[in-house]
């Protein structure tokens, strides 16, 4: 088979899994059995935000958005993903089909880089073309899908490019190359900060392995600078305003044990062989039979060539661990900044990438012995080998971790209350048990005191929590948190708490809505929409700023930072920093069309010579 066929192959395997999976181009990833994702919670309302600011009147690069958290920074934020060149497509077609043609799109980036870096490194094509389907319907991948996850869906297509880079520089050390290299670690940083401090850290120890072989240390140091500053200036519409909005954040106080939440215990090793675990992606460690068993065959095969290999899974898999493995505890009680990345056993993604990675020079001796034996059997231990892993994505990972749905089950059960609510020209409304989601309150303009989001400004958090009578002061990233759940009925969160009426007020809280009834003077009963009651806040009083579109626009009755000088200047940062980065990667992009001039034109046959 040649190249272009293999490339074909993977292509229909990769669709195939979509179709058997019920893929559809207007519904949305959930996990079976669960009530939400993230790909309808947050970035299809992000979606919805950022197309809303290029359709209106006045085009603007989206700075604040007033649904969620008595407004919040939008362009600051990294999950909403103004920094991510690719996000701008979301401008062209309806947010739906735009999320889920990105989908699409990162999971076949995600096996051409693996392709691409496989086949850099030598490995035969039928070896590339398994290792490309195995890592792009790899477990944590399509776990992550499932969650809605998008951001670390798209940063993880990108991890093995970076490594295929990194190779390609140590092999031809050319600016294009540099440049190349560079911009793939910001693709990947720019698609998800956390996931790309672990793709960084990784593609610089093997980077180093590969150039301290051919190169002096001070050029390898040399070599690395220079990636690492080409990386940051790329980046800077993400780390800018990040750094400049950190001081306001909740997370400037996390703790370890806020952040090392879902560390990897122990016994949850073994269900890297083991498809056990079926509701929380971010401690899922299956990595496939398969792959196990071929990478277990390249290890048993030259151990030798693979330790620096060895080295990075033993590390990431140990810092996955969080407090029960130490290095983490260690690494954060040294350098505090990490407690900002939370979730430690997101590291693992790491692993699963070399995992897969081994598991190709794994294929590759096997299908080496295979044609040894007998030549006509290579394609068809080849095609066998894919077919493996396409029956274990349907089968287990893709029945475990993913389904599809449609409006009808995410959108429509909620609209008669969100209509109801509309009726009513609410000024900001409190949720306490999260009745009415904010992707609706997206799609219906109406303005939610709380929300579903990492990037909280801390007094605006706080004010939440003690207007709600909520005493729980752990990190939570839903506003207010779900106190007092019972089985996972977000209908008992916070249920009995005595809600501070005048201050919900001077926050421009006009109505209050549950799906348990609230008996506390100041609310009226207004309606009640499929068991969700709609109270009215007597104590509301229209706020004459709302007309002036004051951002932000909280209660003057506290002191409160970011104030809103401090708010404006934080959006000029923002401004500037997402030009820098468009400027960056226009310079990038002139670069290489020109190197590849210079490089075609150096390669033209000159006309024969007459005679």
């Amino acid at each position: 088979m040649s190249r272009n066929a293999w490339g074909a192959l993977i292509l229909a395997v990769i669709g195939a899994f979509l179709l058997v999976g019920g893929f559809s181009p207007a519904d949305m990833p959930f996990i079976p059995g669960a009530a939400f994702s993230d790909a309808v919670t947050s970035h299809l309302p992000a979606a919805v935000h950022l197309r809303e600011a290029f359709t209106a009147e006045e085009v603007y690069l989206p700075l604040w958005r007033e649904t969620i958290f008595a407004g919040a920074p939008f362009a600051a934020n990294p999950l909403n993903k103004t920094a991510y060149p690719l996000q701008w497509i979301a401008l062209i077609p309806p947010s739906d089909l735009f999320l889920n043609g990105m989908i699409i799109v990162h999971l076949v980036i995600a096996a051409w880089g693996m392709w691409r870096w496989t086949r850099s490194v030598g490995l035969r094509v039928e070896a590339a073309a398994f290792t490309a389907t195995a890592y792009a319907l790899s477990p944590r991948l399509i776990a992550h899908l499932g969650a809605g996850h998008l951001d670390i869906v798209y940063a993880m297509a990108w991890l093995p490019l970076l490594m295929e880079r990194v190779n390609r520089l140590s092999l031809e050390r050319t600016l294009i190359n540099l440049i190349a290299l560079s911009a793939a670690g910001a693709m990947l940083v720019l698609a998800d900060v956390r996931i790309g401090l672990f793709g960084l850290a990784a593609a610089s120890v093997y980077g180093f392995s590969l150039l301290v072989r051919k190169h002096s240390a001070l050029r390898v140091i040399g070599l690395g600078v220079g990636a690492a500053s080409v990386i940051v200036i790329l980046s800077a519409a993400v780390i800018l305003p990040v750094l400049a909005w950190s001081p306001y954040l909740t997370r400037s106080t996390l703790t370890q044990a806020d952040a090392g939440i879902f560390a990897l215990e122990p016994f949850q090793f073994l269900g890297m062989i083991l498809p056990v675990q079926r509701s929380n992606p971010e401690t899922l460690t299956y990595l496939g039979v398969p792959v196990v068993i071929l990478a277990l065959g390249a290890l048993v095969g030259n151990f030798r060539r693979h330790i620096m290999t060895v080295v990075l899974i033993v590390f990431f898999a140990v810092y996955a661990m969080g407090e029960y493995g130490g290095l983490w505890a260690l690494l954060t009680s040294i350098f505090p900044p990490l407690l900002y990345f939370r979730v430690p056993s997101r590291a693992w993604i790491i692993v699963a990438l070399l995992i897969v990675f081994l598991a190709g020079h794994g294929a590759h001796a096997l299908i080496q012995a295979v044609e040894k034996r007998r030549a006509s059997w290579r394609l068809a231990a080849s095609l066998m080998l894919i077919g493996f892993v396409f029956v274990e994505a349907v089968g287990i990972t893709g029945r475990n971790w993913l389904e599809w749905r449609g409006w009808d089950e995410w959108l429509d059960p909620y609209m008669p209350l969100a209509e109801r609510v509309m009726a009513l020209e609410p000024d900001r409304i409190y949720a306490p048990a999260y009745s009415l989601p904010q992707y609706v309150a997206q799609y219906y303009h109406l303005r939610l005191f709380g929300g579903v989001d990492p990037f909280q400004i801390d007094d605006v958090s706080r004010a939440i929590r003690e207007t709600g009578g909520i005493t729980d002061d752990r990190y939570s990233v839903v506003m207010p948190p779900l106190i007092g759940v019972v089985d996972d009925d977000l209908s008992t969160a916070n249920q009995g708490n005595h809600l501070d009426l005048d201050r919900l007020a001077a926050w421009s809280v006009s109505h209050v809505i549950a799906p348990y009834t609230i008996e506390q003077d100041g609310l009226i009963l207004v309606d009640t929409v499929d068991s969700v009651r709609i109270y009215a806040n007597e104590r509301y009083a229209p706020d004459s700023r709302f007309g002036n579109q004051n951002i932000p626009r909280w209660s003057e009755a506290e002191v409160l930072l970011p104030d809103d000088g401090m708010v404006t200047y934080l959006g000029e940062v923002t401004t500037i920093a997402h030009l820098i980065t468009a400027f960056a990667f226009a310079v990038c992009a002139l670069v290489g069309v020109y190197s590849g001039w210079r490089r075609r034109r150096d390669h033209t046959v000159p006309p024969p010579e007459a005679p």
